[in-house]
């Protein structure tokens, strides 16, 4: 599929005013502008590093201001980590020296996501094609990922999540937190289930189908002295 005009004039007016900014040896970490914070595992390595920094977090929509503001430091800065999809990199074409990092705010392999999507928004192409890494929790799940983001497989590196280190590393005292506060489940295998609710206007919450097997799923807990938490809305 050929690149939309819209996107190779941007692409093009972009490369021309980034030709004449350096680029600062900076971490830049762009959090989604859906939310008001960084996502844990963005917010984890931020809090880590020692190097020169900064964080950007806008909620949409993005005034003018706020457009050059971001459209700078992408071009400014060497190297620049995402928790999501981030349209400005679609329209901005990063030089050889810089470097792209996603570290997208879902873990695992539970659902497809972004190309894998049959009407996924087109400019999602380009700025998945611009990644030099995509951090992955486990070489199991690196096929989902090439097929979810078009990316060749050298991109994909399974390091792990730090929200899963933070959560391992203090899995005693979290442990017994929870025993203290339900206490009645401590001789059991726990199962936590965290589904996504998002309400969308043509979806009915309560009519999706979870494609789970209640019935068996009930033998099994019986049988291996399980109990099956699932998280509210």
């Amino acid at each position: 599929m050929s690149k939309p005009i819209s996107i190779t004039i941007l692409n093009t007016i972009f490369k021309i005013i980034s030709f004449f900014i350096p680029i600062k040896k900076r971490a830049l970490f762009l959090g989604s502008p859906r939310n008001a914070t960084l996502m844990e595992n963005d917010q984890l390595v931020y809090d880590a590093l020692t190097c020169d920094k900064k964080a950007i977090v806008k909620t949409i929509p993005h005034s003018i201001k706020d457009i050059i503001y971001i459209s700078f430091y992408i071009m400014n800065s060497q190297v620049i980590v995402l928790d999501d999809n981030y349209r400005y990199l679609a329209y901005i074409p990063l030089k050889d020296q810089q470097k792209l990092v996603q570290l997208w705010h879902g873990p695992g392999a539970f659902k497809i996501v972004s190309l894998a999507l049959p009407n996924h928004p087109i400019f999602e192409e380009y700025i998945h094609s611009q990644y030099d890494a995509y951090i992955s929790t486990s070489p199991e799940i690196s096929d989902h990922i090439e097929e979810c983001f078009h990316v060749e497989p050298e991109v994909v590196k399974p390091l792990g999540y730090p929200l899963s280190d933070l959560l391992i590393n203090n899995k005693k005292d979290l442990e017994d937190e929870f025993y203290q506060k339900f206490p009645q489940f401590k001789d059991k295998n726990v199962i936590l289930y965290l589904p996504t609710y998002r309400r969308y206007e043509h979806m009915n919450l309560l009519d999706f189908d979870y494609q789970i097997d209640w019935e068996a799923l009930n033998n099994y807990l019986v049988k291996t002295n399980s109990v099956f938490l699932v998280k509210r809305i």
